[in-house]
């Protein structure tokens, strides 16, 4: 491992999929009382989709709804590089059960970002408190 603490993601929204991604930033930062970085954000989608089982990932997914978020702006989110992996691990873990053959690794993102604003706050806050946690260790 190179122990890279941060690196780029790149979203290609659409205006729809940008409005969705800071509203989602909003509402977190709103819960923590604090300003976030956006990667935390994008960490928050991909933490919410990997606690779910592999059938509502896939539903998820497959939704057309999707579709309406994605677009030709480029936007570059930094973060961990955990994120990566995770978006990596979510994508074998659906080609493993056969329920979708290698999504794309944008799609699981703007599909976490979609189970993040369709999330209760009782939910986002216990994942607020675990970041609030995580950065009071380091």
């Amino acid at each position: 491992m190179n122990g890279k603490r941060s690196r780029a993601y790149r979203l290609t929204l659409s205006e729809r999929g940008l409005e969705l991604y800071l509203s989602v930033h909003l509402r977190l930062c709103t819960l923590a009382q604090d300003l976030l970085p956006y990667g935390a954000t994008l960490q928050a989608a991909i933490d919410l989709l990997e606690q779910r089982d592999c059938d509502e990932v896939a539903a998820e997914m497959l939704d057309n709804r999707l579709d309406i978020y994605f677009g030709k702006c480029e936007h570059f989110v930094g973060g961990s590089p955990a994120i990566g992996r995770s978006a990596r691990a979510i994508r074998e873990r659906l080609s493993q059960t056969g329920l979708m053959h290698a999504p794309q690794i944008g799609r699981i993102y703007i599909a976490g970002l979609g189970l993040l604003g369709a999330s209760e706050n009782r939910e986002l806050t216990s994942w607020v408190a675990r970041l609030a946690r995580e950065r009071a260790r380091s």
